[in-house]
């Protein structure tokens, strides 16, 4: 019997460069599903987490996302310290639970000035700068795919289900030409 092969399924896909866009997939991070209920907001570690709808926040090498009310995506940066780690000890107390999404996600990063220009066509979600920011994130619709939009400093990072990821890469190239 043949050996299983892993790979990601956007591996060999190179970055889409234009003079005002440029569309890549980041190395991949590990991601973290954090949920924690009314105990979990009296844990020090509460803090870190953003605590308003859309919002995101960055510390140490990781970033939160509010996913829900008590809900939260942590984000590794490649190469830093787990963010996951910082909740082991709370979750072994039974106070959250986390949940490893590292292998259900891709992340798909636009960058440049007509980034929201190429997402605004596949998405009803108002993308403009005063409405949708730096340290800011949704779930919404784009293409037909359900997404995670999480707008950062440099761009905005889609995180869509990794079945779904070569064809929403589809959807991308056909967009921009």
């Amino acid at each position: 019997m043949d050996k299983l092969r892993v790979e990601h399924p956007l591996a060999n896909q190179s970055a889409i460069t234009l003079p005002d866009l440029v569309v890549r997939v980041p190395s991949q991070p590990n991601l973290t599903e954090l949920r924690g209920g009314l105990e979990f907001h009296r844990h020090p570690l509460f803090g870190c987490l953003p605590d308003e709808p859309g919002r995101t926040r960055d510390l140490d090498g990781w970033r939160a996302c509010w996913l829900r009310p008590d809900g939260w995506l942590l984000i590794d940066v490649p190469g830093a310290a787990l963010a996951r780690d910082a909740f082991l000890q709370v979750a072994d107390s039974k106070l959250c639970r986390l949940l490893d999404l590292s292998h259900s996600l891709c992340c798909i990063n636009f960058a440049g000035a007509a980034a929201r220009e190429l997402l605004a066509c596949g998405t009803p979600l108002d993308l403009r700068p005063v409405l949708f920011g730096p340290g800011q994130c949704t779930r919404t619709r784009c293409a037909e795919f359900t997404v995670l939009l999480d707008h950062r400093a440099d761009g905005i990072d889609v995180y869509v289900d990794i079945s779904l990821a070569y064809a929403f890469w589809a959807w991308i190239e056909d967009a921009v030409h």
